[in-house]
């Protein structure tokens, strides 16, 4: 992960109220974002670009980030279909 690539935000563990979007907490998305990273301060730390009303620090471990991948950009691969040989 570089700065400037878009990266998803683990939220398990870290309670927050406000991204409590259903009625129970395990029925919440594991993953928000994607948000931008700006700098690597560290080996293993990246700072995230936050909404500017988030109560959150801006630093995560890279264990709490997944890669975002663009869905334009990953083309669906279609397998051949194996005909069967004309009687």
């Amino acid at each position: 992960m570089k700065p400037g690539m878009k990266a998803w935000l683990d939220i398990e563990g870290i309670s927050l109220s406000d991204l409590n979007l259903r009625p129970a907490p395990k029925l919440n998305p594991r993953y928000y974002g994607p948000y931008t990273v700006l700098a690597q301060p560290g080996q293993n730390r990246f700072r995230l670009e936050m909404p500017k009303d988030s109560i959150c620090h801006p630093v995560f471990h890279v264990n709490r980030l997944k890669a975002w991948s663009d869905p334009d950009m990953i083309k669906c691969r279609k397998k051949p279909r194996k005909r069967l040989p004309a009687e």
